[in-house]
């Protein structure tokens, strides 16, 4: 009888302190403030989510705020034949040509930033890119040689002989897009992007030619400026992939198609040449419309990882970038428009998510 109410006793008192442990673990798990969330090993915190590699592909900080920002360094260059062979060098008793004249392209430094945020599973950015490209050249003669221009704004100096010859070619393009992003796969190695984007382009070409003449003409030394100036509204549509690898890289590839209409002013003034070639002083002028069309490529290597406790990711990418546009005019202009252009080369940047 008496073993019977110890047991009965032992059994009350584990009872109890199972009850006592059971709310004192309660307590723990409601005032628990982790220092740092580990994902898999936190599931008190509920900043605990994370939809990095190898779950769900999606971008997803610890308590993120939802933004990210983003920048690169751009080494691109233009692929254009008035960029290219600008002259000839001939020989001037038979007519041959002799050497083919390029112009040199002087780097300069261009950028793209972006600044984005998710908003109910859309992604809105603003991305601005800034390419400012120049190319020069001087270029002289010897005994029995002229230089001749092959390519140039103003064909009417097509012909002529130069003694010497002094391109210079600028191309400003400052480009912004307004865009909507949306997923519209996300798997466990790979996402899938679509965007809607307004893009708005201002882009000035200016031209210098610094050049003396030569026989039969007289030699006169004259310079022309040709500048076009234009801006171009219209929608975007761009498709991105990104495909998560081993140890934190990234493969990336994206393509863009937009259009739009565009208005262009385009202005010539010449000074000091003959009269045969074009009066002095004379200037001519432009406003005209036009369509634009362009794409654009983009293909790379990243990598990523999240840092401090998962709270940041961060992005660090390589790419390859091919851009390419289109003009097409409406009606007749005077003179010699903007013309169409490529331009490649790479691209180096990173981007934070917060």
């Amino acid at each position: 009888m008496i073993k019977k109410y110890i047991t009965s006793a032992l059994v009350g008192l584990g009872i109890t302190q199972m009850h006592f442990h059971s709310n004192q673990l309660a307590a723990e798990e409601t005032f628990y403030e982790p220092s740092c969330c580990i994902v898999g090993h936190d599931p008190i915190d509920p900043c605990c989510v994370n939809g990095g590699y190898p779950l769900p592909a999606a971008i997803a900080p610890e308590c993120r705020w939802d933004f990210y920002v983003k920048g690169s360094f751009l080494y691109w260059s233009q692929l254009d034949p008035i960029f290219g062979n600008i002259a000839k060098r001939i020989d001037t008793l038979n007519g041959a040509t002799t050497t083919n004249l390029y112009l040199n392209h002087r780097y300069r430094p261009g950028f793209r930033v972006s600044i984005g945020s998710e908003v109910n599973g859309v992604v809105l950015d603003a991305t601005y890119i800034r390419f400012h490209a120049h190319y020069s050249s001087h270029f002289t003669t010897g005994a029995n040689q002229a230089i001749q221009p092959v390519a140039l704004p103003l064909v009417t100096l097509f012909g002529v002989n130069f003694s010497e010859y002094q391109p210079d070619a600028h191309l400003n393009l400052d480009s912004v897009f307004l865009s909507a992003q949306k997923p519209v796969y996300t798997g466990k190695a790979l996402i899938v992007n679509l965007s809607y984007a307004l893009a708005l382009f201002w882009q000035h070409q200016k031209y210098v030619i610094d050049a003396i003449t030569s026989a039969p003409l007289p030699a006169v030394n004259g310079v022309i400026v040709t500048n076009h100036k234009a801006f171009v509204a219209g929608p975007d549509l761009g498709v991105r992939a990104t495909a998560l690898l081993p140890w934190g890289f990234e493969l990336v590839a994206q393509i863009d198609l937009a259009g739009g209409v565009g208005y262009q002013y385009k202005g010539i003034s010449t000074a000091s040449f003959p009269g045969a070639l074009l009066p002095s002083g004379l200037t001519t002028r432009g406003h005209f419309m036009h369509f634009h069309a362009y794409h654009n490529g983009e293909i790379g290597l990243g990598w990523s990882d999240y840092v401090w406790c998962d709270r940041y990711r961060i992005n660090l990418e390589v790419t390859y970038n091919f851009f390419t546009q289109h003009i097409f005019y409406f009606g007749t202009f005077e003179g010699q428009p903007i013309s169409s252009y490529s331009i490649h080369g790479w691209a180096f940047g990173g981007r934070l998510d917060f």
